[in-house]
């Protein structure tokens, strides 16, 4: 026997399967399946449109965040050579007048800014620097410490 050929009672029992089947319901279900490939289609292309949009403000705050770290990072330099230029002048001056270095020192209780410690410290307020008058002679007179600062990087 062939199985493409059809019997009568093969033709009877699918007969009767589509007189059960209410092509009502059936309409309804493929007007149900239209209707939410439609919608998912408009989503799709709404979140594509949604990775596109991300992706492009991500490449721009990207962009902005590596600007923003080398601008964070020229100001560490800077502010290493401003404490290296300050370590140089508090040595140089504890070096050539130590009496009014050391006077100057017991008044003013800053942070030391050579010890790391926690950054709480960095937020308080430190007091006015006194200013120190002595008399000097000419030969103590600091002629060259400008031009010995400008040199120091």
């Amino acid at each position: 026997m062939s199985s493409t050929t059809t019997t009568p009672a093969s033709d009877a029992f699918i007969g009767s399967l589509t007189s059960m089947v209410n092509h009502d319901d059936i309409s309804a279900m493929l007007e149900a399946q239209t209707q939410m490939l439609s919608r998912f289609e408009k989503t799709n292309e709404m979140l594509s449109n949604f990775n596109n949009l991300s992706a492009a403000r991500y490449e721009k705050t990207l962009e902005e965040f590596k600007e923003h770290t080398q601008t964070l990072m020229d100001m560490k330099k800077d502010l290493e050579s401003v404490f290296r230029r300050i370590r140089f002048l508090r040595s140089k001056l504890s070096k050539d007048y130590p009496d009014a270095f050391e006077i100057a020192s017991k008044e003013v209780k800053g942070p030391d800014l050579d010890e790391e410690e926690d950054d709480s410290r960095l937020t308080t307020k430190c007091p006015p620097v006194p200013t120190i008058t002595t008399q000097m002679s000419e030969d103590q007179q600091p002629t060259g410490m400008l031009n010995e600062i400008s040199s120091i990087n």
